[in-house]
Order: structure tokens, then sequence, then C-alpha cells
């Protein structure tokens, strides 16, 4: 009996232990200090400190300090939002990854691609730091992956196929050179 209640004590100490250790080690992860950075909250520029971990922003310190930013004066903001783009979905556009980033634009949205070039291009944003991007692929009422053929030459102020293929031929615009597959 007395065996079975010193070993009930020596493995509810070790338990103990470990838990301590546990926590302790979790503690200890290394973050990296921001201090003095205007941050945005309760609908105020407010002067704060905060912590940078390995996976979050944290308001209190909790780990211990690897790295110090002086951000005195700065003012810190989320990443912008690209919220209705047509790009990064062909291989041609992979330079605007950069420029998104260097813009600060760290979530793109694109609208009515097509699957086919979001798989392509997919295997490219796996391969360099780019912003996430959600792609929605093709338009609920949509030919070729956009509904151009609803608003746009109608816009531009062609009522028939016949108008749109005699202003086609006439035309060095952007737009209509993109409608050529649907009127030819």
């Amino acid at each position: 009996m007395k065996i079975e209640y010193a070993f009930c004590l020596s493995f509810s100490f070790i338990l103990i232990i470990s838990l301590f250790a546990c926590q302790s080690s979790e503690s200890q992860q290394p973050v990296t200090w921001v201090k003095g950075a205007h941050v945005f909250q309760n609908g105020n520029w407010e002067e704060s400190d905060f912590y940078i971990s390995s996976d979050s922003l944290l308001f209190s310190k909790q780990g211990v300090i690897k790295d110090t930013i002086d951000a005195t004066g700065k003012y810190i903001t989320p990443g912008f939002v690209e919220g209705h783009t047509h790009n990064l979905d062909r291989s041609w556009q992979h330079d605007l990854v950069d420029k998104y980033l260097s813009e600060g634009i760290l979530l793109v949205r694109n609208m009515t691609s097509k699957s086919k070039g979001v798989k392509a291009f997919r295997k490219h944003l796996d391969t360099v730091s780019s912003p996430r991007v959600l792609y929605s692929n093709w338009g609920f009422t949509s030919t070729l992956g956009h509904p151009f053929t609803a608003y746009e030459p109608y816009t531009l102020g062609y009522y028939t196929i016949e108008e749109m293929r005699e202003n086609l031929e006439k035309s060095h615009k952007a737009e209509m050179i993109y409608i050529t597959p649907m009127l030819l």
C-alpha cells in the first residue's frame, strides 16, 4: 500500500512539474517587441506597444523578447485588400504579385477567373512571397469567365453584332480586343 501511495505521489509530482514546464516553455517563445507605434483601437489612434509572435500580434508580453522595433511616430495599419480584380490567373501576370506586395496589398480577390488559369497560377504563388489570393471561378451569368457581353458593347454604343464587328476593326481599345473571341 505504501508503494502504491508513493508511486501516486511521485507520478502526481512529475505530472505537475511537466505542466509547469510546458507552460513555462510556451511563454518563453521568442517575440518581437514593437514599441511606440500608433495603432487604431476603439475608434482612435492610440500609441501602443505590441508583440509579434510566430503567428499572431499580442498586446501583452508573452515570451522572451528576441528583437525590438522602435516604431515611435509610425502608424501601423493592416494590409490593404484588392476587393475586385481580374488579375493573378494568367502566366503573364507573375510580375503583378510583387507589385501588389509593394503597394501593401495583402489580400486579392480575383472575380470570375478561369479555373485552368488559376490552377497554373497557384503553382507560381506557392514558390514566391505573395498576398493571399481568393478566386471566384467563372461568373454566374458569364461567357468566357466574365459577363462582358451583357454590358460592355452597349456602353461603347454597339447594339448589334454587326456594329460590334465593324467597330472592332476600327478600334484599338483594350476592351474591344478582349471581347474578340466572343464576336468571331
